[in-house]
């Protein structure tokens, strides 16, 4: 591992620096928990950071590319972009708003007019960050989040992705002029079978938030203590649905695809499985050759343009199994052998994943059966793009929630957000708090906030 290859508090660090510091992480991390914290340093600084990503020839943009990998240039701007988007303050404000009650979370609160309860959101306290290797710019987002709520974080890299995340926080950091906030960033960076470390990061941590698959999930479970909080941020699909009236609907069309050729990084968003509620098996065919021909006609992305020989080997496997059960009429391949996008028709209406890439499922799902065919992959659900008539969408939106789904979009519109928006069907920050109370009288008044407590402040206009 190169030199400098982790971020702690502020300095770029050697692997053997960053063992020592690992075992007093716990002591660290208490006597940073003990200061005050205003959420207005976040904020502050995450709003200057957006400024100079949305530069694109800025110095700060300059000085992230070496990080940026295999990214091409134009899928590199994408990212930051999208970063850039994520860390205004107004996009702030509003996801404290939505999640917390506002900008002055931190600060305790009369519950009742007619009781003495304050309640306050509070940091969980040292928390863990298992970030993908598919999404650099989610392990920025997540280490904001864990800011905004006032913890202590610490973020764990593969060895073989770059340090890209850490460059971004490292810049974060530095538009903090107090120094506060890089004072609760680590960044380290390291495989997932150096337990030895493993065990070190875990062991006083009071959250640990995995971003991964369910074997990602397997890894970190047995090095979490009791008492720990464990965040599962699981690899998630997403599915398109259409009914009878829109199978011939060409924005239908374009839409879904061009939401199924997005980046890999929103992969968790983008319909992997096309259900067609229908269970004529000729008009699924046609429907998916009509798919084809439009997914041919939608450009790759930017950053598709190289794949790893395990991504390949994933695809090609898919297609080739794909191509042996149509002997069997039970699937048909669709498009041109060279080209990536490929649709495959299958009749049999049960949940796959698709291995990304621009291949696609196409399957039959009439709107009777949806509950029951998609439950028993509730745990892994997560965006359906519906298209339907406005008499239709109520009862398919009601059938789709009670399946496991957590959002439900036009179909064109499953890879957009808004700040504060549910992530998984939970509000992120809300995960990354805990909820406190005290009850006292006397001393602490009458009035509507309990004063002289809170070490969190307001931000600057807050009433």
């Amino acid at each position: 591992m190169t030199r400098g290859a982790h971020f702690w508090r502020g300095k770029w660090i050697t692997e053997n620096a960053a063992e020592r510091r690992l075992r007093s992480l716990a002591g660290e991390a208490s006597d940073v928990l003990g200061e005050p914290f205003p959420v207005s340093l976040v904020v502050d600084a995450c709003a200057h950071l957006s400024a100079d990503l949305a530069n694109s020839s800025g110095p700060v943009r300059k000085r992230l590319s070496p990080y940026l990998g295999t990214m091409t240039t134009e899928a590199a701007g994408e990212a930051l972009a999208e970063l850039s988007r994520e860390l205004t303050r107004e996009a702030l404000y509003e996801k404290l708003e939505r999640e917390l009650g506002g900008p002055a979370s931190g600060r305790f609160v009369r519950v009742s007019a007619r009781a003495n309860p304050f309640e306050s959101w509070e940091p969980v306290g040292l928390l863990v960050h298992i970030l993908p290797n598919n999404a650099p710019a989610i392990g920025v987002l997540s280490v904001v989040e864990g800011l905004l709520t006032g913890n202590f974080n610490v973020a764990k890299a593969g060895s073989r992705d770059t340090a890209f995340t850490f460059a971004v926080l490292a810049e974060l950091a530095a538009k903090d002029p107090t120094g506060r906030l890089a004072q609760r960033i680590v960044g380290l960076r390291f495989p997932a079978d150096r337990s030895d470390w493993l065990e070190l990061l875990c062991a006083d941590a009071d959250a640990v938030a995995v971003w991964g698959g369910d074997r990602a999930l397997a890894g970190i479970r047995g090095f979490v203590t009791p008492g720990c909080r464990l965040i599962d941020w699981g690899a998630k699909i997403s599915v398109g649905y259409a009914t009878e009236s829109h199978l011939h609907d060409e924005e239908t069309l374009d839409a879904f695809a061009r939401m199924a050729c997005a980046p890999v990084r929103h992969a968790c968003s983008s319909p992997q499985v096309i259900y067609a509620g229908t269970t004529d098996h000729r008009e699924l065919m046609a429907f998916g050759e009509r798919f084809t021909k439009v997914l041919q006609t939608v450009p790759p992305a930017a950053s598709e343009d190289w794949l790893s020989l395990q991504e390949q080997a994933e695809i090609s496997n898919t297609i080739l199994v794909a191509d042996h059960e149509e002997l069997l009429s039970l699937t048909q391949v669709q498009g041109e052998a060279g080209d990536r996008r490929r649709v495959i028709v299958d009749i049999r209406p049960d949940l796959r994943a698709s291995p990304l890439h621009r291949i696609v499922w196409v399957k039959p799902l009439p709107r009777d059966q949806i509950t029951a065919t998609l439950r028993p992959y509730r745990r892994y659900l997560q965006t359906a793009g519906l298209a339907a008539t406005r008499s239709e969408a109520p009862a398919l939106v009601r059938r789709l929630i009670s399946a496991g789904v957590d959002r439900i979009t036009r179909p064109g519109e499953m890879l957009s957000g808004y700040p504060g928006e549910p992530r998984d069907g939970v509000y992120a920050l809300q995960r990354y708090s805990r909820r406190v109370g005290v009850r006292h009288g006397g001393p602490f008044g009458e009035g509507r906030d309990l004063p002289d407590v809170g070490n969190r402040g307001r931000l600057a206009g807050d009433l």
